[in-house]
């Protein structure tokens, strides 16, 4: 079986968002994320790494907000949740879509 760090760091994240959405997040979570995204996650442009370093970044200046750390979590859950929705093929094609 093949190690995909990609879906490492989307574990991770998805795991920290619901725990984030019930007020239920401590420090040592986040460290490990962070830990887990900058080690697989090499590219600074990755849209997955900067979704991630927002939220480890947003959730330093809020977890003492209940409501605001809930919707955080359901923003990265949201983004993880898209990144998951694979690109129909085809889309490049100039014929088809303009």
């Amino acid at each position: 079986m093949s190690y995909d760090p990609v879906v490492s760091v989307k574990l991770a994240a998805f795991q920290v968002a619901l725990q984030a959405k019930v007020n239920d997040l401590p420090q040592t979570d986040v460290d490990e994320l962070r830990m887990v995204a900058e080690r697989n996650l090499e590219d600074g442009n990755d849209p997955l790494r900067r979704a991630v370093l927002g939220f480890v970044t947003q959730y330093e200046l809020h977890h003492h907000d209940a409501e605001q750390l809930k919707k955080l979590g359901q923003r990265l859950e949201d983004f993880i949740e898209k990144s998951n929705v694979p690109v129909p093929p085809g889309q490049d094609r100039k014929d088809v879509h303009g």
